[in-house]
């Protein structure tokens, strides 16, 4: 389900133009990245990541054609990185931004999506030590 919110602002004698706010709501979403990265994606830190949460998707853009949805956005992973054997290793939990395109079809399910998460702040911090 794709939904859109308009918010205008009320006109005033002295304003030109009224402005505007655009909000776009994509249900499902955080659940589409997820998958994605569940499935695809590995971030290079520790012996692995184990993904929690995406949480606070922020939707950029949206093109809405005929037959297909691309959407442009950023949001936050958060989850565990692993470190050492299973059993005796440590976990460290830790968030990273990141940005995505994703182009879905008309039930949302995805056709191509394009995932970057920013792991620098893990490896400044790694490096400064």
């Amino acid at each position: 389900m794709v939904s859109f919110c308009v918010q205008r602002k009320a006109k005033s004698y002295n304003a030109r133009k009224p402005k505007r706010r655009v909000g776009v709501t994509i249900d499902g979403i955080e659940g589409v990245l997820e998958k994605e990265m569940t499935e695809r994606y590995l971030i290079d830190i520790g012996n692995g990541f184990r993904i929690d949460e995406v949480s606070d998707v922020q939707i950029d853009d949206v093109t809405i054609s005929s037959n297909s949805i691309h959407v442009r956005g950023s949001f936050v992973v958060s989850g565990e990185l692993q470190f050492g054997p299973s059993r005796d290793g440590m976990e460290i939990e830790e968030s990273f931004p990141g940005t995505f395109q994703a182009t879905l079809d008309g039930n949302l399910e995805p056709l191509h999506v394009d995932i970057h998460v920013d792991t620098s702040s893990w490896e400044e911090d790694r490096y400064q030590e």
